[in-house]
């Protein structure tokens, strides 16, 4: 007599048990989480570090381009000690940020390779995608806490100051991470290397 529950089973078939090999890719849950936590920290770590510099530099070029007298060229020419200063702050945060989401990424990956769940190339591909992506991820971080650095300034003290920058700082590097993962890039890296390490 069939309980409750149980499926009839079907015709012709020569076992009525579930099959134990399932179709589904295999997950890697340590390093999808540690993707996340790689871009939020990578986020933080450069806001952190660098957020009050870009902020200094982005105030002194927008002072240098209100102040200066004449036209565009001698507006853009009074500029040019910021915009280069943001961009070397901009540069040196997404260096951070590399550091600090591969060597997380590293760690999450060689996790998933010890259970089984990756390849020691997959792993291999994984860590390095996840480290562009942390870096692009920290430049906008940088960005943003710098920008919300300068504008809440004068409103907020110091230490709350740091802590908006530095929470915003990894939320736009989550944010912006998400993007490069989902452009196809992201993809693209982890596979060239995949495939590199696995011949």
């Amino acid at each position: 007599m069939l309980e409750v529950g149980n499926s009839l089973p079907q015709i012709g078939s020569t076992t009525t048990t579930p099959s134990t090999v399932s179709s589904e890719p295999r997950t890697d849950t340590f390093s999808q989480i540690g993707g996340m936590v790689g871009a939020a920290a990578a986020g933080g770590a450069a806001s952190f570090k660098f957020s009050a510099t870009f902020s200094n530099s982005l105030k002194s070029t927008m002072t240098a381009v209100k102040t200066t007298e004449g036209g565009f060229g001698d507006k853009f020419k009074a500029s040019m000690p910021g915009v280069k200063s943001i961009g070397m702050t901009t540069l040196k945060a997404g260096g951070l940020g590399a550091l600090v989401s591969g060597g997380i990424s590293a760690v999450s990956n060689m996790i998933d390779v010890m259970q089984g769940k990756k390849t020691g190339a997959e792993a291999i591909g994984t860590a390095a995608a996840d480290t562009v992506s942390g870096g692009i991820g920290a430049m906008a971080g940088v960005a943003s806490g710098g920008l919300v650095t300068m504008l809440l300034g004068s409103a907020l003290g110091a230490t709350p100051l740091m802590i908006v920058g530095v929470g915003i700082g990894a939320l736009a590097s989550v944010a912006v991470s998400k993007l490069f993962s989902n452009s196809g890039a992201y993809d693209g890296i982890k596979n060239s290397l995949t495939g590199s390490v696995s011949q």
